[in-house]
């Protein structure tokens, strides 16, 4: 049997039809669908998230409402938190599982010193200065779009005339470097003397305070610490032999008086050191302390104890970073067994860091010697003076050197000799400045500089 096939004509590519559609159509088709798709999925997505936060934010709320009934329901003495000011038997802290979702309730209650018959110290002045109660339940929950936790307050009064309930005052006020209040800080306030002991975790008021009328009579027994996320900490230090004179000890309170402390603090920074030597090559492995201007009070010795003190090593790029630090005054001093001496630094140091910024610091190194003198001029506001003549000369035995300073207002004398050095500087727009002191060593010498 012979087969015999029939050949049509070859169709083109605008020709291709798949069920009366060009294949351009049907994928343009295909697009859209998906993109409707994921569009729909996403906005049934958002509804079911808008949904559960919505179930959750009811279900706080009764839990905050809870708590404020079960408050109002107690005795008015008993009205008060474990390890609380005032104490009770209100968990401050409540992890509490409903509908599946872990909800945590926080619960701060706190004597109020109202001003509608005075407040303490003031006038008039109002020796019973715990007027009322005022509770504050704060249920939070894993967010999952964007809600705020349920916050809720009420005051509790007393069924009578107001009493004395002992104990003064705790005025805590937090500011930062411009002496501005810190709103929303984070106050640490624990108290292991008092029967039962205090352990507080609170948070300051848009005026940056925190005011616990009704403390507990303590002496140096609360211990203070504050922050605030991406912020330094301050705080009370207790007396150890290794810091037996704190500058400020944990807070004492005596009855029926006001305790008022102070904290500092403000954003973080970090800072950048390179170290190299007179070639401007960087140097590695050096070792260096580096040292806050901020003490924390005296040691045995009645020697300064600074709050940042510290040796680093620079690394393979001769670099020194410092991330998240304080801001402060820093020095940086090389150990007696280096064997560099700093010739230079720019900008001179000590460098002030100021909050929320990123600085840096290069610092030059040359063989240690064994006499040598750096000599820093700058004027009253601490900025160095370019281009100011330095003649440092000795008698007997003679050395003599003369040098005009760059922009650094900084100059390295070496080698020198130990002996009685003379040292005169002149500079522009001012008064002409001469010295004598006694060298030994690696002796820096800053100079102040005044207009006439």
């Amino acid at each position: 049997m012979i087969l015999r096939f029939k050949t049509t004509k070859k169709a083109t590519q605008d020709d291709i039809i798949i069920n009366g559609f060009t294949l351009i159509e049907v994928l343009i088709g295909v697009l859209i669908l998906a993109v409707a798709i994921l569009t729909i999925y996403s906005l049934f997505n958002m509804s079911l998230k808008v949904i559960w936060e919505s179930k959750a934010k009811i279900t706080a709320t009764q839990l905050a409402n809870q708590k404020i009934e079960i408050a109002h329901n107690l005795n008015y003495a008993d009205v008060g938190t474990v390890n609380g000011i005032p104490a009770g038997n209100i968990p401050q802290t409540e992890n509490i599982i409903r509908n599946g979702i872990n909800f945590v309730v926080q619960t701060q209650v706190f004597y109020i010193d109202d001003e509608f018959d005075g407040t303490l110290g003031g006038n008039p002045d109002d020796t019973l200065n715990t007027d009322y109660k005022r509770i504050k339940v704060t249920v939070s929950w894993p967010y999952r779009y964007g809600h705020k936790p349920i916050i809720l307050m009420t005051n509790i009064v007393p069924p009578g005339l107001e009493s004395s309930v002992g104990g003064g005052t705790l005025k805590i006020l937090v500011y930062n470097a411009f002496g501005e209040p810190v709103p929303q800080a984070n106050v640490s306030i624990i108290n292991n003397l008092t029967d039962p002991v205090i352990n507080i975790n609170t948070q300051t008021d848009d005026q940056g305070y925190v005011i616990l009328p009704g403390s507990p009579e303590s002496t140096e027994g609360y211990e203070i610490t504050v922050t605030k996320e991406g912020y330094s900490t301050d705080q009370t230090y207790n007396t150890t032999p290794e810091l037996p004179s704190p500058e400020k000890s944990h807070a004492s309170v005596f009855e029926n008086q006001t305790t008022n402390i102070s904290f500092a603090i403000d954003k973080l920074s970090n800072l950048e050191i390179a170290i190299q030597n007179e070639n401007n090559i960087s140097l590695s492995d050096v070792e260096i302390n580096i040292k806050g201007g901020k003490t924390i009070g005296l040691d045995e010795d009645e020697l300064p104890v600074y709050k940042f003190n510290h040796n680093y090593f620079s690394n393979h790029l001769g670099k020194i970073n410092l991330n998240n630090i304080e801001w402060d005054s820093y020095s940086f001093i090389l150990p007696e067994d280096s064997v560099y001496n700093i010739s230079e630094t720019i900008p001179i140091q000590p460098l002030s860091l100021l909050p929320n910024t990123v600085a840096d610091i290069t610092i030059t190194l040359v063989p240690k010697a064994t006499h040598s003198a750096l000599i820093i001029i700058k004027d009253i506001t601490e900025h160095p003076i370019a281009s100011s003549t330095i003649h440092f000369y000795t008698s007997n035995p003679i050395y003599d050197g003369t040098f005009i300073t760059g922009q650094s207002g900084q100059a390295y004398f070496t080698p020198w000799i130990e002996a009685t050095s003379t040292i005169e500087i002149t500079a522009n727009g001012y008064e002409n400045y001469s010295d004598t002191f006694d060298l030994s060593g690696y002796h820096v010498e800053e100079v102040i500089m005044v207009q006439p």
